[in-house]
C-alpha cells in the first residue's frame, strides 16, 4: 500500500521538482515527467513560449523585445522554461545566444539556471565563454557547477573551451611569515638600473638576503634569494656600504617596499613577469602600508629649494659626480641630433644667415633634442632620479648637491616650461654634444665611461 501511495504521487512530483542545470538534459523523456492531463496545456505553453522566442530574434528592437520576453519566461515554472530555451538553442544555435545570455544575466536565479541548461547544446565558442564565465563568477555554486557540466559537454564535443593559465607554484605557496629588518639601495645608473639589497628574517628562524635589481621603466627584472646567518649578512652588508661603485646608502624599510612596489606596478603595466624569487617575497618587500613621497623631501623643502635660483643655475655642478656621469647619453645615442644641430649652424645657400637667424636655428634644433630626449614619459622618470639621486648625496654627505639635484627635479615638473629652462638637463646635452665631437674625432677612450651597475 505504501509503495503504491508513492507511485500515485511521483507523477505531481516530478512535474515540478525537476530544477533546470542540477539534473541531466531534458530530452523527449521530460514530457513524460508531466502529469498526464497536464501535456497539452504543457505542450501549447512551450510552444507559444517557443514562437515569440522567435520573434524576439528577428525584432529590430531585440533589446527591448528580450527583456520582456525574460520577464514572460521568469513567470513559468522552470521545467517549461527550459523546455522552451532549450528547444529556440536546438533551432536556432548561435542566433539564440543574446536570449540564452540575458537570461543568464537576469537576477532571478531560476532563469540563469534554465539558460546555462539551453547553452550546452550550442555548440560554439561563444556558448563555451559565457559558460567559462558563469562557472568562475556566479553567485551561486549550484549554478558554477552546472556551467561547469555543461561545459566538459561542449568540451566532449570537440568545441574549444577556454584554458586558464597556471598560476606558477610560487605565487600559490604559502607565503612564509617574516619580516624584513634591513634595507639597503644603490644610486641609479644610466640606464635606470638600481640595485636593493634586504635582509629579511623568518618566523621560523634563518635570514635570506634579497639582491634586487629594478629598472625605473621594465620594473623588477632580477631577484636572487640567498640563505644566510644574521652575523654573514650584516659583515656583507659592511662589505657592500664600502664599496666605491656603485654607491650604496641604507634607507628606512618602509621606503624600500615603496620603491619595490612602485618597481613591480610597472611590471604589471606592462603585463611583463617578474622573477620567481620576486614573486615567492613580494608580498613581504614590495607592500607598503602607506603611499609615501619621495623620502629626500623629509630633511629637504621644495619651497626652500625654489625660493634660491641659484640652485638651478648651479645644478649642472652634480654631472660630474660618479652617480650621475654615466647619465650623459652617449655618442651613439646623441649623433642624429649632432648631425641636426651642426646642420642648424651651418650656412648652406647663398642667402646668408644673420647670426641672430643662425643662432635661433641652432637654438630650436637642441630644444627638439631636448624634447625628444628628456620630455613626455622621460621627464616623470628623470625627475624621479634626481630625487632619488638627492638623497644619495645626503647620506653621503654632500648637502648642497643634494639640493642642486632638487632643484634640477623640481623645475621638471612643470610640463609647460621648456626644458631649455633646465640648466641641469641643457648641460647633460652639451656634454653629450661635447663627447660626440671628441668620439669622432678619436679623442674619447670608451675605458673613460662610467659602466652599468650589476648585482654582486
Amino acid at each position: 500500500m505504501k509503495q503504491q501511495k508513492q507511485q500515485r504521487k511521483m507523477p505531481q512530483r516530478a512535474a515540478t521538482a525537476q530544477t533546470p542545470g542540477t539534473e541531466e538534459h531534458t530530452t523527449g523523456e521530460q514530457a513524460d515527467v508531466v502529469a498526464p492531463a497536464l501535456k497539452p496545456a504543457v505542450a501549447e505553453l512551450v510552444e507559444r513560449l517557443v514562437a515569440t522566442a522567435r520573434e524576439v530574434l528577428q525584432s529590430p528592437n531585440a533589446e527591448a523585445a528580450t527583456r520582456t520576453y525574460i520577464g514572460e519566461l521568469g513567470e513559468v515554472p522552470a521545467a517549461i522554461g527550459s523546455l522552451a530555451l532549450r528547444q529556440i538553442a536546438g533551432e536556432e544555435g548561435d542566433h539564440a545566444l543574446p536570449l540564452l545570455e540575458a537570461a543568464l544575466r537576469n537576477d532571478n536565479p531560476m532563469l540563469a539556471s534554465v539558460a546555462v541548461n539551453a547553452l550546452g547544446l550550442v555548440a560554439s565558442e561563444r556558448s563555451a565563454l559565457l559558460l567559462s564565465a558563469t562557472a568562475d563568477a556566479a553567485a551561486s555554486g549550484v549554478i558554477r557547477k552546472a556551467a561547469r557540466k555543461e561545459l566538459f559537454r561542449l568540451r566532449s564535443k570537440g568545441v574549444p573551451t577556454p584554458t586558464k593559465t597556471p598560476v606558477p607554484r610560487e605565487e600559490r605557496a604559502v607565503k612564509p611569515q617574516a619580516t624584513v629588518f634591513s634595507a639597503l639601495a644603490s644610486h641609479i645608473d644610466g640606464h635606470g638600473d638600481r640595485l636593493f639589497e634586504l635582509g629579511v628574517e623568518l618566523a621560523v628562524g634563518g635570514v635570506e638576503s634579497l639582491s634586487i635589481m629594478a629598472n625605473e621603466r621594465k620594473g623588477v627584472v632580477r631577484c636572487e634569494a640567498i640563505p644566510m646567518g644574521r652575523r654573514r649578512f650584516f659583515s656583507e652588508k659592511a662589505t657592500i656600504l664600502a664599496e666605491e661603485f656603485p654607491t650604496w646608502v641604507e634607507i628606512p624599510v618602509a621606503y624600500a617596499r615603496q620603491l619595490l612596489h612602485e618597481a613591480y606596478q610597472r611590471n604589471l603595466a606592462q603585463a611583463a613577469g617578474a622573477p620567481l624569487d620576486f614573486l615567492r617575497w613580494q608580498k613581504v618587500i614590495a607592500e607598503p602600508e602607506t603611499a609615501m613621497r619621495p623620502i629626500v623631501y623629509e630633511e629637504i623643502s621644495p619651497l626652500e629649494v625654489k625660493w634660491n635660483p641659484q640652485l638651478l643655475e648651479e645644478s649642472p655642478d652634480i654631472i660630474d659626480e660618479p652617480e650621475v656621469m654615466g647619465w650623459v647619453p652617449p655618442p651613439a645615442e646623441i649623433e642624429e641630433y649632432a648631425r641636426r644641430i651642426e646642420e642648424a649652424g651651418r650656412t648652406t645657400s647663398i642667402i646668408v644667415l644673420s647670426p641672430w637667424a643662425t643662432q635661433e636655428r641652432v637654438k630650436k634644433a637642441k630644444e627638439q633634442a631636448l624634447e625628444d630626449m628628456f620630455g613626455k614619459e622621460n621627464r616623470t622618470a628623470l625627475k624621479r632620479r634626481l630625487e632619488e639621486t638627492a638623497y644619495i648625496f645626503l647620506r653621503t654627505e654632500r648637502p648642497l648637491h643634494a639640493k642642486r639635484a632638487i632643484a634640477a627635479a623640481l623645475a621638471l615638473q612643470d610640463s609647460s616650461v621648456s626644458l631649455s629652462a633646465n640648466a641641469f638637463v641643457t648641460a647633460l646635452l652639451e656634454r653629450s654634444l661635447a663627447l660626440f665631437r671628441l668620439s669622432r674625432e678619436g679623442g674619447l677612450e670608451a675605458s673613460r665611461r662610467v659602466g652599468r651597475i650589476h648585482l654582486p
